[in-house]
């Protein structure tokens, strides 16, 4: 086996296995085992360099395969990471639980706990709709309607 390289040595270790180097075998991995004790520290820490050179290599070759392939299964995402998601408005309460006025709901997304055990109990949503003043109603004009 030649002391030269670090690589030298694995390539050495993978040849008098007859495979590329593996845990699989247990001549194989026995080999490899000696092969890495009979190494330097500088061997070692050579070879360590080399393999994280190659697979930083690698993983960064993976992520343009897959960045492309993104690219090609979604080419009109909506969600693209160069574009900013629009602002949407801010939305109001429309429900307040009458036990705790601190507790409110706007009417979207998941029940919270106060409106589920209040609903159960037997009361109607609209119990707990936050007074607002009435709209006035408005004809095809767009006049106020006098009652």
């Amino acid at each position: 086996m030649k002391r030269g390289t670090a690589g030298a040595a694995m390539a050495a270790c993978a040849d008098a296995a007859g495979k590329c180097p593996s845990t699989s075998g247990t001549q194989s991995s026995h080999m490899e085992q000696a092969a890495l004790n009979s190494m330097s520290i500088d061997q070692l820490w050579r070879l360590h360099e080399e393999v994280a050179a190659k697979l930083a290599e690698k993983i960064a070759a993976e992520k343009v395969r897959l960045d492309a392939r993104l690219r090609e299964i979604q080419p009109q995402s909506r969600f693209s990471p160069g574009r900013a998601r629009r602002p949407y408005p801010p939305v109001f309460p429309k429900y307040r639980n009458p036990k705790n006025p601190a507790e409110t709901w706007s009417g979207r997304g998941k029940q919270p706990h106060w409106v589920k055990t209040q609903l159960e109990a037997g009361k109607k949503l609209d119990e707990f709709l936050i007074g607002r003043s009435p709209k006035p109603l408005r004809g095809r004009t767009g006049r106020k309607i006098r009652r």
